[in-house]
């Protein structure tokens, strides 16, 4: 099975048209009543409205990690990660860093041995968005399906993330 998300460049076109859009429309919601698109090409032309500063030509697919298995929604994505302090959903799906895991904020989301071992660390590739988690954590766009690895620690978890800063 196909991850099931728009092609990067098709992706960065409707980001730009949303920055675009930022100097004829005051809000986004004008915005889209007056544009035909898809359902699913709404959620980065509102990226480009509410980041008209995201420097599209930047953005790039990467590795990264994540604590636990993201959700799919019934379109064959990831659901965004949800921010339970504040009881909504977040613009992404978060993923882990150096600085996110040598914050006080993941101690409080629970990165000791077990929640890791338990919950399972996995591999995501995807580009950054402007936005951050409700925990200061980076938030992407996931451009395929996450695969589990075999980490079952901090500490190989702190290793894993290095790599990739």
């Amino acid at each position: 099975m196909k991850y099931n998300q728009y092609p990067l460049n098709h992706i960065k076109k409707l980001i730009a048209k949303g920055q675009e859009a930022t100097t004829e429309f005051d809000n986004i919601d004008s915005f889209l009543y007056n544009i035909d698109c898809d359902f699913d090409e709404v959620e980065f032309l509102g990226l480009g409205f509410k980041n008209p500063d995201f420097d599209v030509d930047s953005i790039e697919i990467k590795e990264y990690y994540r604590i636990g298995e993201p959700t799919l929604n019934y379109g064959g994505t990831y659901q965004h990660s949800y921010n339970f302090a504040e009881e909504r959903p977040e613009a992404g799906v978060s993923v882990v860093t150096t600085g996110w895991l040598h914050s006080l904020k993941s101690i409080f989301f629970g990165t000791d041995d077990a929640k890791i071992e338990s919950k399972g660390v996995y591999k995501i590739k995807g580009f950054a968005i402007p936005n951050v988690g409700g925990d200061d954590e980076i938030l992407i766009i996931p451009m395929d399906f996450a695969e589990k690895t075999d980490i079952k620690t901090r500490d190989e978890l702190e290793k894993a993330v290095a790599k990739l800063d």
